[in-house]
């Protein structure tokens, strides 16, 4: 074991560091996994390739979002209950 909750390390904390996301990569596609819902997630030091489509893994809303400088900034904030399976969310950008 590592001796390590990777529950405790997703939990902002003012006593250690925590994890914000998780990613992954497929050619074309950049997947990022949120821990919990967030009405809007800042991707740092990442930029969306023109054209970027950003969606959300089991729903069928459409999302929002935008480069603001150095970082892409994903709005989650017109997803409601029921909209997303419960706990972990996954955004796909494609481009």
């Amino acid at each position: 074991m590592s001796g390590y909750s990777i529950s405790e390390l997703v939990t902002k904390s003012d006593t250690h560091a925590n994890i914000e996301l998780f990613f992954t990569a497929k050619p074309g596609a950049l997947y990022c996994f949120v821990p919990a819902y967030r009405p809007q997630v800042t991707i740092r030091n990442y930029t969306a390739p023109k054209g970027a489509v950003v969606s959300v893994l089991g729903s069928n809303k459409a999302v929002k979002w935008q480069q603001k400088g150095a970082d892409c900034l994903v709005d989650l904030s017109a997803l409601h209950p029921g909209d997303v399976p419960d706990g972990l969310i996954t955004i796909k950008i494609k481009g």
